[in-house]
């Protein structure tokens, strides 16, 4: 006797899992530049990094004005004061930017991929957490199909690799301006001070020779009037203290 014997078909059931990533960070503005660079868009606007590159570009030129000012005279020596007291204002300036951009945080960022479609990143203990769900269809006889997770693994892995370049060149950048800063800080207030006391000497010359003139033009308008009623006028003694003047009537 024959027979023929067919294997019944399987039965599909549906699961799926949830999945998450951590995300170590140690500044979230390269965590948001990895996401850019991904071509991602996020709800951040960091408006403490347009700060920090205005006062990086501020402080590079008040030092370069300060490196060319000249001190040869009361003008010139009061101007120098000056660009040393912005140079260090600007210094103090940069100083706070780079600070604000280091505390910058956030709990959740909403991310929006190439793709269109939005995530959300969750700080949980110092680092941010991706999380996704994959779904699949698994027979009784051990078979699966139909496995999605709507690229919430391909995100994070990419993000992943972003997120660890983006921290070492930002760590990288802000230890170089940070160097900088203190480089060209150290001094300053040396130079102001020094600034303020080459200005107080040419000050002194100026206040000086001001009263040298006047001097002078008081004694030579003395000198005018008595001429005036007659006398014939001397000058016995004619130095930087006094000027004295002698008159004896014509005729």
């Amino acid at each position: 006797m024959s027979g023929y014997y067919e294997e019944p078909a399987p039965r599909w059931f549906n699961e799926s899992k949830n999945h998450s990533m951590t995300i170590s960070i140690t500044s979230v503005v390269a965590l948001i530049e990895g996401l850019q660079e991904m071509g991602c868009t996020t709800n951040l606007n960091i408006s403490e990094l347009f700060q920090l590159e205005k006062a990086q570009t501020q402080f590079n030129k008040a030092l370069q004005a300060l490196e060319a000012g000249q001190y040869m005279s009361l003008e010139q020596a009061t101007k120098y004061e000056q660009l040393a007291e912005n140079t260090i204002k600007a210094a103090q300036h940069l100083q706070h930017c780079i600070e604000a951009v280091e505390s910058i945080d956030a709990k959740e960022i909403n991310v929006v991929d190439t793709k269109g479609v939005q995530r959300k990143l969750v700080k949980t203990a110092g680092a941010y957490r991706t999380q996704w769900s994959e779904t699949w269809q698994r027979s009784d006889q051990g078979g699966t199909r139909n496995r999605d997770d709507g690229g919430g693994g391909a995100f994070s892995r990419a993000l992943r690799k972003a997120n660890e370049d983006a921290q070492r060149r930002r760590i990288k950048r802000m230890k170089e301006t940070t160097t900088h800063l203190k480089r060209h800080s150290k001094g300053l207030g040396e130079r102001l001070e020094k600034a303020g006391q080459i200005r107080a000497k040419w000050q002194t010359i100026h206040d000086h020779r001001n009263l040298q003139t006047l001097r002078q033009e008081r004694a030579a308008t003395g000198e005018a009037r008595l001429k005036e009623r007659g006398f014939s006028t001397k000058r016995v003694v004619d130095n930087k203290n006094e000027i004295v003047i002698t008159a004896r009537r014509r005729g």
